[in-house]
């Protein structure tokens, strides 16, 4: 996975019309529904230069520009759709500058299941980079698997891409198993981080009203 951070935003949390979320898990979960459309085609900014939202069909162009220049074995365009399309537990998310409807520069996917949450891909399109967008999504995905009931994440990565590495285990990932020959040509690392404190990671979040 291709991944940097860098920087840190500030914010308060807001939805729509400005409500307010609570820290209360169960009174946010409506508001943070995966089918509440409303919500996410509004999308929520973590800068006053970003935003994220759901990932659709429509922006697998994009995405798949990002993809083949990221990673050595890229996903085919099918298997994003697959997962768009036909995965109950996926959960795709794009960053696009200055609003929704803006270039999209980095992408991210998980799947949740029961009271797992599984980190599947994370890219930052290259003049993107060290922007914290790496960072920040990790946040985001974390916080999103919390509200629907995961307690732990899991992710795997090459142990060659120490940069990852330093990435994850700044966010409290930490190495639990070793998948041999999982990549063409390398083995995983498995790393796992609790959830159970993600709330902390809503108040870095501005969601746009």
């Amino acid at each position: 996975m291709i991944l940097k951070q860098k920087g840190n935003i500030n914010g308060i949390i807001e939805w729509n019309r400005g409500v307010k979320l609570s820290t209360n898990h169960k009174n946010n979960s409506d508001l943070m529904n995966k089918d509440n459309t409303k919500y996410w085609e509004k999308g929520c900014s973590f800068s006053s230069n970003f935003v994220i939202r759901k990932m659709i069909k429509n922006d697998l162009d994009k995405v798949m520009v990002i993809e083949n220049k990221s990673f050595y074995y890229p996903w085919a365009r099918s298997s994003f759709e697959n997962e768009l399309l036909f995965n109950d537990m996926a959960e795709y998310f794009v960053v696009c500058q200055n609003n929704n409807k803006g270039l999209i520069v980095a992408y991210a996917g998980m799947w949740i299941v029961k009271d797992n949450a599984h980190l599947t891909t994370l890219a930052v399109a290259e003049a993107y980079r060290q922007q914290g967008l790496g960072s920040l999504f990790i946040k985001h995905l974390k916080s999103w698997a919390r509200f629907h009931g995961a307690i732990r994440m899991t992710l795997e990565v090459r142990p060659s891409n120490l940069k990852a590495l330093r990435l994850y285990r700044k966010h409290g990932f930490e190495i639990t198993k070793i998948h041999t020959q999982y990549y063409y040509d390398e083995d995983a690392l498995v790393m796992t981080s609790t959830l159970l404190d993600s709330s902390i990671y809503l108040g870095k979040h501005r969601y746009n009203t």
